[in-house]
């Protein structure tokens, strides 16, 4: 007994041992998985947006129609009058403009951009935007004069500073991603214009906003050296909360492309990092710190799946511990009681050691066993009974010869 609970308590401790490590290492590949999977969808869509935002763009600057306004305006003070306008100026502005309308409504992502093509006085310019708004005369001016024009505009490629606030309106506050691109001349390497394309946050926060994002889990933006923190539908410039470990990109990751780090936050707390580049937009990534609570909630289920099973397997121990004391220990014990009873003299016959199993066999033949010996004592006893009758008869016999004989 003592034995077969040892061993059913080694099997539960084992067993536990086991189920916990196995449901551990299945819940935290369930969550890197998730997170993966999600992180590629918004990934996804945020990437095909940028495509055709920076094809938009890029078709700004090399289309003909563009070039040939830009050209033809690009020592103008203003649109001449009706009257004045010998060259046919104002249809080839009014062209223009339904030309990039066409295009603008024809990229994926119209609604999250603002458009401007602009010659290099910036006294005549095309505005283009989706939303209900009034174009300031003064709106390619205004952009020419902030301070990411420069940086942008004398970059080789695109350049991604991050957010800036609104140059064209002082009362709204929204953050913006900008792209500006000189246009050159379509026969040499003047330059005769740019253009300018402002895109909305809500890129992003459209994409976040069915995100499943645990209380304590935080969600990035990476632009360039610029590292953004997604909360309560908006984009907060931050600083990251976390360090990289070491050579910490694992080999985990289910996604080609995507990234497992283990990250020290700024608390000391070991935490994961999942971390997916947004194709075609260098210098972009979103990344997820995965959250412990709902770790710990579904590791407190399995915890309580374990107990359970373990409390199933302790009470299996217990039970069989009882039906092998019934079943085998009792009987035993009845049997050697039996067997000691008569090792003092007890020959009776005790029928409650006659089961229906093997056990009982064994206790049927204890009691014939204990009949035999009762008859083989009885004929012992009428024996020796037999034997003294014949001796008496036999001396007496014997006195009377004697007495015979001596007359």
């Amino acid at each position: 007994m003592i034995l077969t609970a040892a061993v059913t308590l080694l099997i539960t401790v084992l067993t536990t041992t086991v189920c916990f490590s196995v449901f551990q290492l299945f819940l935290r590949r369930n969550q890197v998985q998730s997170a993966e999977f999600s992180l590629q969808v918004v990934s996804n869509n945020i990437a095909t947006d940028m495509k055709d935002i920076i094809y938009f763009s890029k078709w700004c600057c090399s289309n003909g129609v563009i070039q040939d306004y830009l050209e033809a305006f690009k020592d103008l003070n203003k649109l001449p009058t009706a009257s004045n306008d010998s060259s046919n100026l104002r249809p080839m502005a009014l062209s223009t403009h339904n030309r990039l309308k066409e295009e603008y409504y024809k990229t994926r992502s119209y609604k999250y951009i603002r458009a401007i093509v602009s010659t290099n006085n910036e006294n005549n310019f095309l505005h283009m935007t989706s939303s209900v708004s009034t174009s300031s005369p003064y709106a390619a001016k205004l952009i020419r004069k902030s301070d990411f024009f420069e940086p942008l505009f004398h970059a080789d490629d695109f350049l991604w500073i991050g957010l800036i606030h609104d140059p064209l309106s002082s009362i709204n506050q929204g953050e913006f991603i900008p792209i500006v691109r000189p246009v050159y001349d379509k026969f040499n390497s003047e330059i005769i214009g740019w253009t300018y394309v402002e895109i909305s946050t809500r890129l992003f926060t459209d994409y976040l906003a069915t995100y499943p994002l645990p209380d304590d889990s935080l969600f990035f933006i990476n632009m360039g050296d610029k590292t953004y923190r997604y909360q309560s539908n908006t984009l907060v410039e931050t600083k990251k909360p976390y360090e990289i470990s070491e050579n910490s990109a694992r080999k985990e990751s289910f996604l080609a492309g995507t990234l497992v780090h283990s990250v020290t936050m700024s608390g000391g707390e070991k935490r994961i990092l999942i971390e997916r580049p947004i194709d075609g937009v260098n210098d972009w990534s979103i990344s997820q710190i995965l959250s412990e609570q709902q770790f710990k909630q579904q590791k407190n289920l399995y915890t309580l799946l374990i107990i359970g099973i373990c409390f199933f397997i302790v009470s299996m121990g217990i039970l069989l511990a009882f039906f092998l004391n019934r079943f085998i220990m009792e009987p035993i014990h009845k049997l050697s009681n039996k067997i000691d009873s008569i090792s003092t003299g007890d020959f009776t016959r005790d029928n409650t050691i006659e089961w229906n199993h093997e056990l009982g066999q064994i206790g049927r033949g204890i009691n014939t066993m204990s009949g035999n010996i009762i008859t083989l004592m009885e004929k012992r006893v009428s024996d020796e009974k037999q034997k003294r009758i014949w001796n008496i008869r036999f001396f007496k016999a014997r006195s009377i010869l004697i007495f015979s004989i001596t007359r």
